[in-house]
């Protein structure tokens, strides 16, 4: 398929785990793989690991998300225990700490 400089294809085809070829709508995402990457994902998909590639892709960016969650996380959790000894909870602690989250 030639697209003219500037401009996005109309349709964009993918492969389903049956081999059928297929169009799905202009508003997806288009880039290069290594010729071994696709192989891999069409193999993925062949096997019935995932339904099509664009499932392949959704679950590697939900795994991404997941870890960056984890990462985000942990590293509050650090900065908690990096920040001093802790303070007995208390019935005014809880109560100012409500407030202070309300007024955020």
């Amino acid at each position: 398929m030639s697209v003219e400089k500037g401009t996005w294809p109309r349709t964009l085809t993918t492969v389903d785990k049956s081999r059928q070829t297929g169009s799905v709508s202009r508003y997806t995402m288009s880039f290069a793989l290594p010729e071994s990457m696709r192989e891999y994902i069409d193999a993925r998909v062949r096997d019935g690991s995932y339904g099509n590639t664009s499932e392949y892709l959704r679950e590697l960016i939900r795994r991404d998300q997941e870890q960056q969650a984890t990462a985000r996380l942990r590293g509050l959790i650090a900065d908690g225990l990096a920040s001093g000894d802790g303070r007995p909870v208390t019935v005014d602690l809880i109560a100012e700490l409500r407030t202070r989250s309300f007024d955020e």
